[in-house]
Order: structure tokens, then C-alpha cells, then sequence
């Protein structure tokens, strides 16, 4: 069983037209009929998928012929406005009886097989996998779950402070936390990339940020004053054209300034659209926002970006924090980019500060806010209000 599904479809169809679209659906038709027709059965499942049933066939050399078939379909190039596109496929083959005794769940399988094939880039065939099916069913569930508990605003929000050298508290930063009633306790390492991929983050970053004005708000109210609170946005969402309204229209529901809320963006953003991020920047300072450039040490992290825009604050990453009080170079590292930044006159945060030995070093290099275990762990926000209450100070 072999499941076919196109990758580039949707971009020819919204970009060449329907008629085009046909066009490249046919010739894909004859492409299956001819590599697969001879030695089995060949369909349109539906949309842009196909499937081919092929019986006493050798699986490895249904894999080569699969392979056969993305080269020939990514041979042809459409060109719209200086454009190309070009369609390719994501193929995932499944074996009767190995791999399922039913005609059912054989679909199943070839299917999740081909999710993988688009998991692991796109364009290639992938044999299926003991195990794989569950996994994608698990993964789909996930997914479902977590989309209803965004839709019904269930997420936690938690608090990690921002200290001085002197340990006082200076700021925060709102922290989403999901506690699944099917699946426990989920890592943000696990959920958030499954949000993006399902664009689910913009509606967790306006959570977010409705969460971190509701936060300032009952400061104010209970104290008198309050600390300002930075709040982490996805690319997907610093690229929308409506989110700086929405930002600005979030604060004055809550009744809170822009200034007490600094947006933390990571270098994905100038990646995925140079231009347009540094428009949405300039609209969002505009309203009074502070920009924070977020894991500054870690991955690209180009220096041109500190040059084509003015970044108020510039968080250093925890890699480039850890070792500092063992390693001289890694010492010398940390103090030259902090030089850099100061002399760009960009405030400077330092992640990941588990440790009283690293504070000698961040004092050295003058660091004005610090971040990590060593302080405090993310908390409730009743919890982080209750500590700084009763103890101002560390």
C-alpha cells in the first residue's frame, strides 16, 4: 500500500490558478499509472492524495520506484510573477500482512508513514515503522488537546523574576505552562513547536500577553506599583500585520501602559521576513513597547540584526552564561559581548544564572538584570506575588 500525498500543491493552486493546478494533478495521474500501473491498482484518494495498491511486490523496490516518482514529479518548474514553483511528494508505504491484517488500519499506517516522510523534510518516501501509527495517533491527540484548551483560554501562566546585582526584583517574565488532563504535565519544549505548526501561538502569545496586563493590573492595585513583565512572541505572530493593534488594544482594556511590557522576540523573525519584521518593530516601539532581542548567543545569532534595529534589551543566552566561572575562555567570551552590547547602549539580561559562583563574573561584567534558578523558579502568580510581599528582597 502506497500513500502519495503532493507537497507544493496548495502554492500552485493559490498562486497559478485552479487551471494549473488540474493540470499538474493529471500529470501527476500519468506519472502513477506509468511507474506504478503495470504492477497494481492506482487512485486519487482525494484533494492532492493518491494511493497505489501493489500486490507481491518486494517493498524495497516499491521504495525505489517511489523515489522514481519524486524525481519525475519535481521535474517540471511553474513560473508565476519571477517565481518558480515547483510540486514534489511525501510518499509512505505500508506492507500487508507485516504491518497491519487489515484494509483499514493498512491505510492507516501507509498514511502515517507519509506524515513521517513529511516530518523528516518533505520529498521523500519512508517505509513504515512498528509503533508509528501509535505515536501519530498520540500526536493528533495532543494536538486536539491542546487546541481545545487554547480555544477555552486553560493555560497557566507562571512568573520567573528579573533581579539586580543586589538581588532585588526588578521585573519578570510571563511563562506558559499547560497541565493536560490526558497527557500530564507537557513540556514547553514539546508544545510550543506543536502550536506554531498548527498556528496556535498567536493565540497563546495575546494569552500571554492579556495574562501579563491582568498580572500588572492586581500589582498596582494591591501595591501600589508594579514591575514590568516581558512577554515571548512567536514569529508567526510578530509577522502579523494585525498584532500591533491587537497588542496596543489589550493594554488599554486593561487599562495598563505599553511601557511595563516588554515583547521578547528570537532572530527567526528577521529570518522568515527581514522587512516586514522591522516594520512591525518600528509600530510596536511606536506604541511604546519595549523590544527585547531573545537566546542572543544561540544559533545565527547575526550582529546585523543589532544594526538594522534599535533593540531596548538583548537577553544572553544560557549557553553562553554556562562555564563562565570554570573556563577563561568562555569567560572572555561572555565579557566581550556584553562590552558590544553596552557599547550599542542596549540593556543586557542575563539567562540562566543557577549558580552563586556566576555572580562574581556577572558583576565584573556590570550585568543590570539576571535570570535563572539561582533567584527563583517560574511560579503561580499568586505564589510570585505572595514571596515578593513578604520578601522584598532576596
Amino acid at each position: 500500500m502506497v500513500f502519495i500525498d503532493l507537497d507544493g500543491f496548495k502554492a500552485i493552486n493559490d498562486n497559478a490558478g485552479h487551471e494549473r493546478g488540474d493540470i499538474e494533478l493529471q500529470r501527476v495521474g500519468a506519472l502513477l499509472t506509468a511507474i506504478f500501473g503495470p504492477i497494481g491498482e492506482v487512485g486519487r484518494w482525494g484533494g492532492d492524495e493518491f494511493i497505489a495498491v501493489l500486490p507481491n511486490q518486494n517493498v524495497e523496490e516499491i521504495a525505489e520506484r517511489s523515489e522514481r516518482l519524486i524525481s519525475q514529479i519535481e521535474e517540471d518548474a511553474i513560473t508565476v510573477k519571477r517565481t518558480e514553483l515547483r510540486l514534489s511528494a511525501s510518499i509512505g508505504i505500508a506492507q500487508f500482512p507485516e504491518h497491519s491484517s487489515s484494509i483499514e488500519s493498512l491505510v492507516q499506517c501507509a498514511d502515517a508513514a507519509m506524515y513521517r516522510a513529511k516530518e523528516l523534510g518533505k520529498g521523500q518516501a519512508f517505509i513504515y515503522e512498528s509503533g508509528l501509527y501509535e505515536s501519530m495517533t498520540q500526536q493528533v491527540s495532543m494536538v486536539n488537546d491542546l487546541r481545545r484548551t487554547v480555544e477555552n483560554h486553560l493555560l497557566d501562566f507562571y512568573i520567573q523574576g528579573k533581579y539586580d546585582l543586589h538581588g532585588e526584583l526588578k521585573g519578570g517574565e510571563v511563562l506558559c505552562r499547560w497541565i493536560s488532563g490526558l497527557h500530564g504535565v507537557v513540556s514547553p519544549a514539546v508544545f510550543i513547536p506543536i502550536a506554531e505548526e498548527h498556528k496556535l501561538d498567536s493565540a497563546i502569545g495575546l494569552q500571554a500577553l492579556e495574562a501579563a496586563c491582568d498580572y500588572i493590573s492586581i500589582m498596582e492595585s494591591q501595591q501600589g506599583d508594579a514591575i514590568p513583565l516581558s512577554v515571548n512572541i512567536s514569529a508567526n505572530q510578530m509577522l502579523d500585520p494585525e498584532f500591533p493593534n491587537q497588542a496596543m488594544s489589550i493594554c488599554m482594556d486593561n487599562d495598563v501602559s505599553p511601557e511595563f511590557i516588554e515583547l521578547e522576540l528570537t532572530e527567526s523573525v528577521f529570518i522568515r521576513d527581514e522587512k516586514s519584521a522591522l516594520r512591525a518593530l518600528n509600530t510596536l516601539r511606536d506604541h511604546g513597547f519595549r523590544l527585547s532581542l531573545d537566546d542572543f548567543g544561540s544559533g545565527f545569532s547575526s550582529l546585523s540584526y543589532l544594526r538594522s534595529f534599535q533593540f531596548e534589551v538583548v537577553k544572553v543566552d544560557k549557553s553562553l552564561i554556562q562555564g563562565i566561572h570554570q573556563d577563561s575562555k568562555a569567560n572572555a567570551l561572555f565579557n566581550g559581548l556584553i562590552a558590544m552590547l553596552k557599547s550599542l547602549q542596549i540593556d543586557v539580561v542575563a539567562e540562566g544564572v543557577e549558580l552563586e559562583s556566576y555572580l562574581p563574573f556577572m558583576e565584573q561584567a556590570d550585568i543590570q538584570l539576571m535570570q535563572g534558578f539561582y533567584f527563583d523558579k517560574p511560579m503561580p502568580y499568586d505564589q510570585f506575588l505572595a514571596r515578593h510581599t513578604t520578601e522584598p528582597n532576596r
